[in-house]
């Protein structure tokens, strides 16, 4: 259900902005005060409500801004509606929808959730959401205090945030708001809570576990770490344990996968740590020029230009990223084989 009422929410937009084009351009063209721009700023930001769905209503802040570039005419549309903040860039002669992002998070228009106009109608709602988090925690409403509840977007999905304390301990709940699953959780004293998995055949490790295999990894005795962050979340449909701590004055950072106890990635005073087989990668070089040969643009021509070793779901990738005067580039390359696992290219604004 929640598929069909997105999909019609993007065919109406669609059917919306075919509807200005053939009725109403003319018109505009001469009175909207935006020079040859085809459509209206009004319209524009009719556009952009009817795509997302959200009421004008529950707009609590908007800006709307022309923009003429050498390839044709732009509306810049942005508008906030609770702790969500849409930025839409809208042709200025179709009313095509050119570029989407929530919250600063590129998003494709086709895959833009449910919208938050009506939370009641596709969400839990935020009291369902503090009534899961607070059962999860084994708490009563009237045993914490500071307790908040906001609607956000991250990660690509329409989360909402339950936080409150109990005593000297603070908690962090991200929920997943057409579910209630909970997405994320953060205690600041590290004794987390570890959520039940949904597949009854995986089991987690315990956040002590997950602190132990940091520790070991990194040669630190317990004694002499200080623990400054024990999170469990998900990235890339993986859970894992974000794990931070301070020993003989330097700073380590892992991820910890929550099934395996695998490492992830680690850090030590911001310097990435690299397994021992690292040899076997081609190098960042390397994966610029598989990405320069790939896109047609020679390394001297290319802007920002970066190459980062990470690991995606168990695999060393060099992320490549870099632009010119009229794209941006990105890039997923196999550390070890060379083999482009995904390639993107969007116009630069």
């Amino acid at each position: 259900m929640k598929n069909m009422k997105t999909n019609l929410k993007k065919l109406t937009a669609g059917a919306f902005a075919g509807a200005l084009f053939l009725c109403g351009f003319a018109a505009c063209e001469t009175n909207n005060g935006d020079g040859n721009f085809n459509i209206t700023k009004a319209q524009a930001e009719s556009i952009a409500l009817l795509h997302s769905g959200v009421s004008g209503n529950s707009v609590t802040a908007q800006n709307i801004t022309p923009e003429k570039e050498a390839d044709g005419n732009y509306y810049r549309v942005e508008f906030v509606c609770g702790n969500v903040t849409y930025t839409y860039r809208i042709n200025g002669d179709t009313g095509d929808i050119v570029k989407l992002a929530v919250n600063g998070q590129p998003v494709d228009k086709n895959d833009l959730p449910a919208a938050p106009a009506s939370p009641e109608a596709n969400y839990i709602g935020e009291a369902r959401a503090k009534e899961i988090a607070l059962h999860h925690a084994g708490y009563a409403e009237t045993d914490v205090t500071e307790l908040e509840t906001d609607f956000d977007f991250d990660d690509g999905m329409y989360l909402y945030e339950v936080e409150f304390t109990y005593g000297k301990s603070d908690y962090e709940y991200e929920l997943i708001a057409s579910t209630g699953e909970i997405y994320s959780l953060e205690i600041d004293d590290f004794s987390v809570i570890v959520p039940t998995p949904a597949d009854s055949s995986v089991t987690y490790i315990s956040a002590d576990r997950a602190k132990e295999i940091a520790l070991e990894d990194g040669g630190v005795q317990a004694e002499n770490a200080t623990f400054k962050k024990v999170k469990f979340d998900k990235d890339n449909g993986e859970h894992i344990y974000e794990i931070e701590f301070v020993a003989g004055g330097s700073e380590y950072e892992y991820e910890i996968n929550a099934v395996s106890g695998a490492v992830i990635e680690s850090e030590i005073d911001g310097e990435k740590r690299f397994p021992a087989d690292s040899a076997e990668y081609i190098g960042a070089g390397a994966a610029l020029q598989i990405a320069s040969a790939h896109s047609g643009v020679a390394e001297n021509d290319m802007r920002k230009k970066e190459a980062k070793l990470k690991i995606k779901k168990g695999v060393y990738v060099y992320e490549v990223e870099f632009e010119t005067r009229a794209y941006e580039y990105e890039y997923v390359i196999d550390a070890k084989t060379g083999k482009i696992l995904s390639a993107e290219k969007e116009t630069n604004d």
